[in-house]
């Protein structure tokens, strides 16, 4: 009886000092036995390392950009025939009822978009500014 309960004693202290190690080692670490006993880790887990960064001149920025600001439409970007800065190229910025803001109708293809306190009419497609008019 004392040889069972000795025997079951170091057995538990062998299994013990076998699976401490494993206890004490990180969820994503390979277990010290080598790769073939490692769990396979999920593809989504890590991101692919060929991936390669885009260039700084193709990235726009996003439409709410808070590197460049606009309060009005009086520099030389809001002149008739030029292009409407992409920043403001958003749905956000566009003017939907324009009679509230006192605002000629557009024609079908042109839309209002505002600027801080400026309107501009712009070709909704291209961009193009129309017309601007100022503090409104």
């Amino acid at each position: 009886m004392q040889r069972r309960a000795l025997f079951s004693a170091l057995f538990a202290t062998g299994l013990g000092a076998i699976a401490l190690p494993a206890l004490a080692q990180k969820p994503n670490e390979m277990p010290p036995h080598g790769p073939q006993h490692a769990r396979p880790q999920p593809q989504h887990a890590q991101p692919a390392p060929q991936q390669r960064p885009q260039p700084q001149a193709q990235q726009r920025p996003a439409p709410h950009d808070q590197s460049r600001r606009y309060y009005n439409a009086r520099g030389d970007e809001f002149r008739q025939g030029r292009r409407l800065p992409t920043e403001l190229r958003h749905r956000s910025y566009v003017v939907a009822d324009y009679r509230r803001h006192h605002l000629p109708a557009p024609t079908h293809r042109q839309q209002w978009v505002q600027v801080g306190a400026d309107y501009v009419l712009v070709i909704a497609a291209t961009g193009v500014i129309v017309r601007v008019v100022t503090g409104r």
